[in-house]
Order: C-alpha cells, then structure tokens, then sequence
C-alpha cells in the first residue's frame, strides 16, 4: 500500500468516492446528477489541489481505498507568526470492502505527520456521532466545539 497526497490525475476518482459517500449517507438528496457532480468537483479542486485543499489517499496501484482531505485555513497575522494556519479535516472515507483494516488510521498517521512539516497550529473537524470512537483513538479531542450552528449538519 503506498500514500500520499492527491495528484489531479486522481480527481476524478476522489469525486467519485465523495458522490459515493454521500449516497451511502442518504440524509441530503442529491441536487444535480452524479456527472456533473464528478466534473463540478473535479473543475473545483483542479485549481486548488496541493494550494488549499490537500487530499491525502491510501493507494493499492492505482486504486484509492482511502482519503482524507485538509483545508489549510491561514489565520490572522500576528507579530509572532506573520504567516500561521490550521488544518480542517473533513470528507473523511474507506471504501466499505476496505474497512476495519487499520487503513484509515494509516491515512490519518500520515496527515498528523504532514501537518507537523506543514507548521500547522492544529487540526479541527465536527465528526458525525458514529465517527467519534475512530476520533477518539486518533488522539482527537471531541469534544463539542464552541459553535454557532447556523444550520443542521448532513454528512
């Protein structure tokens, strides 16, 4: 198994994986049709990928099981740390004939190991009820943070 960060030629792929995901959930209906859902995102991250968005993705060939992405969110500049940023974690996913073998927290050892490199101050996330306990064992503190909630989360 290797990982590593996405490439573009993996976004196809990664969007993919994301309509599939978001079938699986089933809590939000789909507003649009799954291929112009995959170009919509693959246009989205061509521009952002490896700049603000970072997907990093547990590989058998070329064939990816899992990813995580990271949004590197810069913060406001202050005297100490002119340039300063945190990570947000979020689309987190095994593919299901790939779970409960360890990969996703392989995928994770790796992000936390990334975000070190990158000087990220921290990493957040708002898990789902039934991610918690994977949280949890990934050293993750949570935790219910101090949000306002504008509106109710659907995976």
């Amino acid at each position: 198994m290797k990982f590593r960060l996405a490439r573009e030629s993996d976004l196809d792929q990664l969007a993919r994986m994301r309509w599939s995901y978001w079938l699986e959930g089933g809590a939000d209906p789909a507003k649009q049709d799954e291929k112009a859902f995959v170009n919509h995102v693959v246009e989205t991250f061509t521009t952002k990928l490896n700049k603000d968005w970072f997907v990093w993705c547990a590989l058998e060939k070329d064939l990816i099981l899992s990813h995580v992405y990271i949004q590197r969110i810069q913060k406001v500049p202050k005297p100490s740390a002119p340039v300063d940023a945190f990570g947000y974690v979020t689309n987190v996913y095994t593919r299901p004939q790939h779970r409960n073998k360890g990969i996703g927290s392989q995928v994770l050892s790796h992000v936390k190991a990334w975000a070190l490199e990158m000087d990220l101050e921290f990493l957040m996330l708002w898990p789902n009820e039934p991610s918690i306990p994977f949280w949890r064992r990934m050293d993750f503190r949570v935790d219910d943070p101090l949000v306002r909630k504008i509106r109710p989360y659907v995976n």
